[in-house]
């Protein structure tokens, strides 16, 4: 029985990780995430690409992707609903929905690299630490505009927090070796799909991320004055007069 309902949190995870929300937002907005900034479809690139706004709102769907197989995968396995004991059925929810985001069998296993749908569980299991995570990420982004630095910031910070209460209460915890390795694992996907990131960050060539940056408007075109030549005068002809 317990087989059966983790195939099924599987199944209902990895499926809703497919859907990637910066590829939907952006085709709404007549525009394609994969062909502009980086061409990775996440929420930084849209941050970058497509301003705050589109990057808040694809950064709210991803985590609700992975917050709600977290949610049931949780309900499902723990005998009392929620249980901060048995907290196996969240972590294979969610490490499923970060699979599917990362790499979606609907996108060529080309998909995002995770970060938000991290936030997503996190909120579920550790939501005061996730919030906090969420707020500093920004302060460094902010500050260092480094979108890698925000990211990291946002997901190791309730990540650490979860890792010390499950170790803390490791009597009372059950699957305990199973939920240490899906937390493990679920750290380990994203440092993985932020290898290039890591690489141009110790080459000093990592993309910036300007949050408040206006869009600069494009210089007006001076008018001619009445000394300046212009048409046929420009060409030295004279215009033909009626």
């Amino acid at each position: 029985m317990l087989a059966l309902k983790i195939v099924g949190i599987c199944i209902v995870g990895y499926l809703l990780g497919n859907i990637n929300f910066a590829i939907v937002i952006s085709k709404i907005m007549h525009s394609d995430i994969r062909s502009q900034g980086s061409g990775n479809p996440g929420t930084m690139n849209m941050l970058r690409s497509y301003g705050i706004l589109p990057g808040v709102i694809c950064l709210v769907f991803d985590a609700l992707k992975s917050a709600l197989p977290t949610f049931f995968g949780w309900w499902l396995i723990a005998e009392t609903p929620f249980c901060y004991t048995n907290l196996l059925g969240a972590y294979i929810g969610g490490l499923s929905a970060i699979m599917g985001h990362i790499f979606p069998v609907f996108l060529k296993f080309k998909g995002g690299k995770g970060v938000a749908t991290i936030i997503g569980v996190s909120l579920v299991l550790t939501p005061i630490e996730t919030v906090a995570g969420v707020a500093i990420a920004i302060g460094i982004i902010l500050l260092f505009k480094i979108g890698v630095f925000g990211s990291f910031a946002a997901i190791f910070i309730p990540g650490i927090a979860q890792a010390i209460y499950i170790n803390i209460n490791y009597e009372k915890m059950e699957y305990l070796i199973a939920v240490n390795i899906l937390l493990a694992i679920t750290y380990l996907l994203c440092l993985y799909a932020h290898r290039a990131n890591i690489v141009r960050l110790i080459q000093g060539k990592e993309n910036k991320v300007y949050l408040l940056k206006k869009k600069e408007k494009a210089p007006a075109e001076p008018e001619p004055s009445e000394t300046e030549p212009t048409g046929a005068e420009a060409q030295g002809t004279e215009e033909p007069k009626e």
